[in-house]
């Protein structure tokens, strides 16, 4: 996934570079956050980036309703993101490794719901997605993983 923000350098509160590990609540500050289900099945996992290199990973078997996530024992495994800024422009680049990401039932598509959390110079956040089915931002929403993208075909030679 690339996220891309373009907003003056002072307008925005970026964490600083930190260790790429596992963190909770990024989601209290700027990252960028992927929700990704398996058309339907009511079960989605839930990726955050944050512009620091670290990220978090949770599982749901349906709206809220937390599992256990996917362990992830060796760094190799993990997601991973990385943040660059040129001028007014902020880039995040993260990788999601296939076995964390929802088993694909075959024949069906996985949904993306793209989504970020932007907070700014004053510590206000505001809530960025393709699209907000409710009045309120809600990432969790089904409504809002807008996007379809289906399993590779293997195609014989």
């Amino acid at each position: 996934m690339d996220y891309r923000l373009v907003a003056l350098r002072r307008a925005l509160t970026v964490p600083p570079w930190a260790a790429a590990t596992r963190v909770d609540g990024l989601w209290r500050h700027t990252c960028g956050e992927v929700f990704i289900g398996t058309r339907g099945e009511t079960g989605y996992r839930e990726f955050n980036f944050a512009p620091s290199g670290q990220w978090a990973l949770y599982a749901f078997s349906d709206y809220r309703a937390p599992l256990a996530p996917p362990a992830v024992a060796d760094p190799a495994d993990a997601p991973s993101c990385h943040c660059q800024r040129r001028r007014n422009l902020w880039s995040l680049r993260a990788r999601i490794p296939a076995a964390l990401l929802p088993e694909v039932v075959s024949g069906r598509n996985w949904e993306l719901g793209l989504t970020a959390v932007v907070e700014d110079a004053e510590g206000r956040l505001s809530y960025w997605a393709l699209s907000h089915p409710a009045s309120t931002p809600d990432f969790h929403d089904a409504g809002g993983r807008l996007l379809a993208l289906t399993e590779p075909l293997a195609v014989p030679l």
